[in-house]
């Protein structure tokens, strides 16, 4: 599992980073810009490493179990990405609606990648 889901990973990040490469070089964006497209990745991409690291520890749990804490850790990781995101439009000199249009995009994304391989993680095994 822990193959396939970073392979998805670094697939997205590379087609974000040439789209990001792209748009830098047909337009003339600024370094604020520049710089909100460098640290949305690497806020997103921890949060969703991190997401695969708590299903891992938790995998073996029974269903309930599985779910509270992943549901739970979900709101937490949620709460937490909140916070660091006012955090660094208070008092981060980058380009406001860049960074969060980044951001949310590569978040939904992966979000959506990792509904995908706990689907098959959980369901590995099971007939259907």
């Amino acid at each position: 599992m822990a193959r396939l889901f970073f392979i998805g990973v670094i697939i997205i990040l590379t087609i974000y980073i040439i789209t990001a490469v792209l748009l830098v070089s047909f337009y003339d964006f600024g370094q604020y810009i520049i710089k909100s497209l460098i640290i949305s990745p690497i806020i997103t991409t921890a949060n969703i490493s991190l997401a695969f690291w708590i299903i891992a520890r938790i995998y073996n749990r029974k269903g309930v179990d599985f779910n509270k804490v992943f549901l739970g850790s979900m709101g937490i990781r949620f709460a937490g990405l909140a916070a660091i995101i006012f955090f660094l439009l208070k008092f981060v000199n980058i380009h406001q609606i860049g960074f969060l249009v980044s951001l949310f995009l590569l978040y939904f994304i992966f979000q959506f990648w990792e509904v995908i391989v706990v689907n098959k993680y959980l369901d590995k095994g099971k007939v259907s």
